[in-house]
This record gives structure tokens, C-alpha cells and sequence, in this order.
């Protein structure tokens, strides 16, 4: 049985994934909130993506959560560059 692969951030030229260490002191505050009141006990290591509009997403995997329909569950956070949650109403047609 093959290992899983890696999750990586986003390489398309319209986002960049950032490493946890370089987002802002706000921002960083944003993602340990989000880790530490998740409701699933085996959530991986986050990963951040900026999007084209500036906002930016956080996407957590659940692997207790698999499922053969949709694959792992996951838990996402999105946040503005101040690291303040912003509704899905505010998602801008580039973010698709």
C-alpha cells in the first residue's frame, strides 16, 4: 500500500500557499483559534492559501473523516489579510 500523498498549497500563478511562520501575528492568531476549536481531534497541519482577490483560505484535513464518495473531510477557515473570518458572501469570482 502506497503512503498518501503530500497535501501542497496552491501552485497555480493565481495564489500563493504561505508557510504558518509568515503570516502576520492577527492572522497566525486566526489559524490557532480555528485548529484549537475544531471539532475534529485529528486535524492535520493547515494549510494556507492566498487568494487572487487578497483574502486568504485555511484548509485543515480530518483523515478520521474518510469517506469512499468524497475522500477526507476538512475544515476550512477564510480569513482577510487582518486575519478577521469574512462571510462566503464576500467571495469574489477570481476565488473560483
Amino acid at each position: 500500500m502506497s503512503p498518501l500523498p503530500q497535501v501542497k498549497p496552491c501552485l497555480s500563478p493565481a495564489c500563493a500557499g504561505f508557510a504558518l511562520d509568515s503570516l502576520t501575528q492577527a492572522q497566525r492568531r486566526a489559524v490557532d483559534d480555528f485548529v484549537t476549536t475544531t471539532d475534529a481531534a485529528d486535524l492535520a497541519e493547515p494549510v494556507v492559501t492566498r487568494l487572487p482577490c487578497g483574502h486568504y483560505r485555511v484548509e485543515a484535513l480530518a483523515p478520521s473523516e474518510l469517506d469512499a464518495l468524497i475522500g477526507a473531510g476538512s475544515r476550512e477557515l477564510h480569513m482577510n489579510a487582518d486575519g478577521t473570518e469574512w462571510a462566503y458572501a464576500d467571495y469574489h469570482l477570481e476565488d473560483f
